[in-house]
């Protein structure tokens, strides 16, 4: 029952050059924050009973609320480095489909169960698909009780009872984590008007607390030998703003309420897109520029009226321009003409009052320099590090794994400096993602495809050969991490869904 919202096909103009899967799937997605795609919901049915029609959710008794976990499987693998030894508390599984899907809302993991009280589940998911975005997505709505629980000891925090036709991880401002919960309802054609399905998105904080309400706005039907049934419109729910593509226009409104914004987007062939996966808007015309949505509250605009492609901030407060690309230095090793025309440049993230951009290296070129600028500083990069296009950050931000020219590095994004860079004689390692730490970086070698675990700061390996199914996930606010495994691991000793403190 679960579905994976990773397409990665830009809604609206812009297109997704087949130069990269704009934008890199870890980095963006983790700064800017995911999405809630109406898109899934084409053909929803209209649902009678409790909680139907608006997505409200009811509280329901919770027995272990409060409490710690109730005792669950002992995990037998082998250790998990970034993680301690055992367990802080797991959760029973019956078979290699029944991998409970869980959301990271940050403080607590969100499980589901159907109307016979199991859990929505799954097999282990692929180690490159990441952390699941959708929990549960049907197309005709069902009961469910969403399960909050806290990350650190598995205590039930709150139950939500709901009929829903998708539960979806989403983003709400500054990037918090929430889930989307959405109802759809259909009425039908009296042989005049046209049929019509409206959409409701309800929106929960990570204790399941109520953050708003969002109507999906619906597209004028279009009709084929198919089906002449309308389909669901062009909008996505963002960073707390409902999004909205018609043609090249993408604007974003404050969910619970608030001026509403235009992404601007001038002088490009094919104008601007909105990619649902990752919340990024992505410009082309001949060049390729993304950027978050939204990132420490901005939002950018594109323009390619002047001699080269331009990303510009306006915080979304009051719509007033705060950086503009065209008034900084390219950085050294950046592609830069003659003329002075520069190549593609993309915004990847705000923090702490710095702008972190990428820079192609040449034209046709996969790999780019990345460099820093303070937001209300001068002209001149703060840090210049050479990166690939999907550069992997740690949890705080203070550490990027690159692959370049088949060797990974760590290198410190503060001031460019690189810890460590792979040699001669090594096995080219993709790097995959930092353990919620930040101390450990988790990686697959090209040559060998095996999954490898190695001290982020030093490069000593600290375990070869990870299980793919043993591979885990992990919890950027606390540390914590976790798999899920059917007969997994030497002897198949591991069946069970575990979560680990990190390691101390």
């Amino acid at each position: 029952m679960r579905v994976r919202n990773d397409e990665k096909k830009a809604v609206g103009g812009g297109r997704l050059g087949a130069r990269r899967a704009l934008p890199p799937r870890h980095t963006v997605a983790a700064l800017a924050g995911l999405v809630l795609t109406a898109g899934l919901l084409a053909g929803c049915s209209s649902s009678d009973g409790d909680g139907g029609g608006d997505g409200g959710g009811r509280s329901a008794e919770a027995p272990a609320k409060g409490g710690a976990a109730r005792k669950g499987p002992v995990y037998k693998g082998p250790a998990l480095p970034g993680l301690a030894r055992q367990a802080a508390w797991s959760l029973p599984v019956e078979g290699p489909m029944s991998i409970p899907v869980v959301l990271d809302l940050g403080d607590t993991l969100l499980f589901a169960k159907d109307s016979k009280g199991a859990y929505v589940s799954d097999e282990t998911p692929d180690v490159e698909s990441g952390p699941a975005h959708s929990l549960y997505s049907s197309d005709t709505p069902e009961d469910l009780v969403l399960e909050f629980r806290d990350v650190k000891t598995g205590a039930v925090r709150k139950e939500l009872r709901v009929k829903a036709d998708s539960v979806t991880l989403t983003t709400w401002h500054e990037g918090k984590p929430a889930v989307a919960v959405t109802t759809s309802a259909k009425t039908g054609s009296d042989g005049l008007t046209k049929a019509r399905t409206s959409t409701t998105a309800t929106l929960y904080d990570s204790a399941g607390g109520l953050l708003g309400k969002a109507e999906l706005p619906e597209r004028e039907a279009e009709e084929d030998s198919s089906d002449s049934e309308p389909s669901t419109g062009r909008s996505f729910i963002a960073e707390g703003h409902l999004v909205e593509t018609s043609g090249d226009t993408i604007r974003l409104t404050p969910v619970d309420g608030g001026t509403a914004r235009t992404v601007p987007c001038e002088g490009f062939q094919s104008g601007c897109g909105f990619v649902p996966s990752t919340a990024t808007v992505l410009a082309d015309g001949g060049d390729n520029l993304f950027a978050p949505l939204v990132t420490d509250g901005y939002y950018p605009g594109f323009d390619d009226t002047g001699l080269s492609p331009r990303i510009s901030l306006y915080d979304v407060a009051d719509g007033k321009k705060v950086w503009d690309s065209a008034k900084v230095t390219p950085p050294e090793g950046a592609w830069v003409r003659d003329d002075g025309k520069t190549g593609e440049l993309s915004v990847l993230r705000v923090s702490d009052g710095k702008v972190l951009t990428a820079w192609d290296v040449n034209p046709l070129g996969r790999t780019g320099v990345l460099a820093t600028y303070d937001l209300a500083g001068g002209p001149e990069a703060v840090s210049v590090f050479e990166g690939g296009e999907d550069p992997e950050f740690s949890p705080r931000g203070d550490l990027a794994a690159v692959f370049t020219d088949e060797a990974a590095s760590v290198v410190q994004v503060a001031d460019g400096k690189a810890l460590w860079s792979q040699g001669e004689g090594e096995h080219a390692l993709v790097p995959l993602w930092f353990s919620g730490t930040g101390s450990v970086l988790y990686g697959r070698t090209l040559e060998t495809e095996t999954v490898l675990a190695v001290d982020a700061r030093t490069k000593k390996v600290l375990a070869k050969d990870v299980p793919d199914r043993l591979v885990p996930r992990f919890n950027a606010s606390t540390g914590y991490g976790w798999v899920g495994a059917f007969n997994a691991g030497p002897g198949g000793g591991v069946n069970g869904f575990f979560v680990f403190p990190p390691a101390s």
